[in-house]
């Protein structure tokens, strides 16, 4: 009888050799899923401090994402953001797939030829990693982490479906009623390159009418590509709350307008979610922060378009009409 070095035993040697007992345990398929969980389990302890919970904010140019952000930190100190994070920068589908597994904590995996997931992210989003695993270490679990995307976002719906519904990401749309106002802001911040001016220099450049280009069918054509984004970041919405993520669709102007401060207090609870909205560590604080981003247009838009009698006359009889109803 050979043994299992290939020297001969004797058959006494043979049979006096051990015998696997049938009762004695074989590795299987699921102590290898085990050790996998366990091994994944470890590495995400060896993690920076995570926010206990996530959110996103959704919009188009000029529409008030950057203000609401402002006014999320302002009335909680327990929410941390940051402002757009996929642009200015050569993302691909596996790259954002690897940062956003870093920034909620599941398990990341390698992307763009097997490296590293966090050398996929631009430095922006490499600093909100940083940023969000210091504040979540500063305030413990007492904290909500969130930033803003546009609405590239709808081409990664298949996968940020299942992603978003597993880290329980609320998702915030947000849309302007005013399609007038939305285009008057883009054609100011076309006008002074500056999306976001001082206090000072906002109420200067408020200031002065701007005229809305009405020639050969400009000023409609305009909003009807804001009339587009705005549909379609509706019916993300629907989607959104079809798959059963916690969704809310806001107008802008009802959180300027009269009673903008429950509405922005409502908001800020569903940002927060069922775990901090009625703690009162996370409650602003008395007073309230003075504003950080200031807003440019909020009068009559008669006193702010310089050619408003032009835009009544080319808007009459149109569904954009209504949008002047306020002057």
């Amino acid at each position: 009888v050979r043994d299992r070095t290939g020297a001969t035993a004797s058959p006494r040697d043979a049979a006096n050799a051990p015998v696997r007992s049938r009762t004695q345990s074989v590795p299987t398929s699921r102590d290898g899923a085990a050790r996998r969980n366990a091994t994944a389990t470890r590495r995400l302890a060896l993690w920076p401090p995570q926010p206990a919970g996530h959110f996103v904010l959704l919009g188009t140019q000029r529409t008030g994402t950057t203000w609401i952000m402002s006014e999320f930190a302002r009335r909680s100190p327990c929410v941390v953001h940051a402002s757009e994070l996929f642009i200015q920068y050569d993302w691909s589908r596996p790259a954002r797939q690897a940062c956003l597994a870093l920034l909620y904590r599941t398990e990341p995996k390698k992307a763009l030829g097997g490296a590293p997931a966090r050398r996929q992210c631009s430095p922006r989003f490499r600093q909100f990693l940083d940023r969000t695993a210091a504040f979540a270490e500063k305030h413990g679990h007492r904290t909500v982490a969130g930033f803003k995307w546009m609405q590239s976002v709808e081409k990664d719906w298949p996968w940020l479906k299942r992603l978003w519904k597993e880290k329980g990401v609320r998702v915030v749309t947000l849309r302007r009623r005013n399609h007038v106002r939305t285009v008057l802001s883009r054609v100011t911040n076309r006008k002074t390159g500056d999306a976001h001016p001082t206090e000072a220099k906002a109420a200067a450049i408020g200031r002065k009418k701007i005229k809305l280009e009405t020639a050969h069918g400009a000023l409609y054509k305009h909003l009807r590509t804001v009339s587009r984004s705005y549909n379609e970041l509706g019916h993300f919405h629907d989607k959104v709350k079809a798959a059963g993520i916690p969704a809310a669709l806001v107008a802008y102007e009802d959180l300027v307008g009269p009673g903008g401060d429950a509405a922005l207090a409502s908001l800020r609870d569903f940002v927060l979610g069922p775990g901090l909205a009625g703690d009162e560590r996370c409650a602003p604080s008395i007073p309230v922060a003075p504003e950080r981003v200031h807003r440019i247009h909020g009068g009559s838009l008669r006193d702010e378009i310089s050619n408003y009698d032009e835009v009544v006359s080319k808007l009459a009889g149109t569904p954009y009409a209504k949008s002047l109803d306020e002057a």
